[in-house]
């Protein structure tokens, strides 16, 4: 093979590769904000058991976290929890978090279009 010839076949594979990562990075993302956006789904209807307001559940989060840490490690503080349950609570009204809502996908029309731009991917 011509050097050339090598050189358009390693960079053609370096990109399929990078192009790969990033791929795999918007999906982790997605992931992501979908999981947490249903954990605080999930927080606000067990603190509201079917009423209108909750009677605020700090001794559920502290349980919660303590049981998430224990299973899963960092990240699942009640800081954390109660921004996953803030974060349900204002975008609740909008279609849940899904591969098609967030940035960049082709059918992006409800939630990406109405977060803030730090929350943005």
């Amino acid at each position: 093979m011509k050097p050339a010839a090598q050189q358009e076949l390693f960079l053609s594979v370096q990109e399929l590769i990078e192009q790969a990562k990033r791929s795999i990075v918007r999906n982790v993302n997605s992931t992501m904000v979908s999981t947490y956006f249903q954990i605080g789904r999930m927080i606000v209807e067990d603190e509201q058991q079917g009423k209108t307001y909750a009677a605020y559940g700090t001794k559920t989060m502290v349980g919660l976290s303590q049981y998430l840490t224990g299973v899963f490690g960092r990240g699942y503080s009640v800081d954390n929890l109660e921004n996953m349950r803030s974060f349900f609570i204002v975008y609740q009204n909008y279609e849940t978090p899904s591969r098609n809502s967030l940035p960049g996908s082709p059918n992006s029309e409800t939630v990406s279009r109405n977060l803030p731009e730090v929350l943005k991917l």
